[in-house]
């Protein structure tokens, strides 16, 4: 594999469904390796959110190119639906494309580059899954798990809750770390049902 097909395979994919224009595609990708994953060791925190910052001026503008020119792209279709007779808000559309393309871009590209690597500490499996004797779906779904490019996320409860004999009121942020289940998964079974 190219040193940057992890990088071009998945932001291309992703540039193909939302219709961004080749010519914006080298801009986009350094955009998001600034945002997420710098090539430039002197980059610093001030780059990466101006990075994240554009990503979404740039989003913005195609929304409303969209709005005046829909195409049959995911954008144009989220520019023209109407809710309850309403068009949905630019900004829920600038933050779903924005999730999409470094969401997308981070999983893929970590979990292509995951894969592989797995692969070559366990040849058996590679033999397993050259052979036939899995599908490629299922490889997938497994190199997504084994992989797990994000370490936490979160939500924000809607309405109150009971979680473990803790209250939980609507508003609450509730965080989940990927990496901290796996590790009492391992050494704590019994903690499974609860987490």
């Amino acid at each position: 594999m190219k040193p940057d097909s992890a990088s071009l395979i998945p932001l291309e994919t992703i540039c193909d469904l939302l219709n961004v224009p080749i010519g914006d595609r080298q801009n986009i990708l350094r955009l998001t390796k600034s945002a997420l994953m710098s090539d430039e060791s002197d980059e610093d925190e001030i780059d990466d959110r101006t990075a994240r910052n554009d990503i979404m001026m740039y989003f913005a503008d195609l929304v409303a190119e969209r709005r005046k020119t829909p195409g049959s792209d995911p954008i144009s279709l989220m520019a023209g639906a109407k809710f309850n007779g309403r068009y949905m808000p630019d900004e829920d559309i600038i933050l779903n494309c924005y999730s999409l393309i470094l969401g997308g871009n981070q999983t893929t590209r970590l979990t292509m580059i995951g894969a592989v690597h797995a692969f070559r500490q366990n040849p058996a499996q590679w033999r397993v899954l050259k052979e036939g004797q899995v599908t490629l779906e299922s490889a997938c779904d497994e190199a997504l798990r084994w992989t797990t490019p994000a370490m936490h996320f979160g939500r924000i409860a809607l309405t109150s809750a009971e979680l473990s004999d803790q209250s939980i009121a609507p508003g609450t942020w509730l965080p989940y770390g990927f990496l901290l289940a796996t590790v009492m998964r391992r050494h704590s079974p019994s903690l499974t049902g609860s987490i």
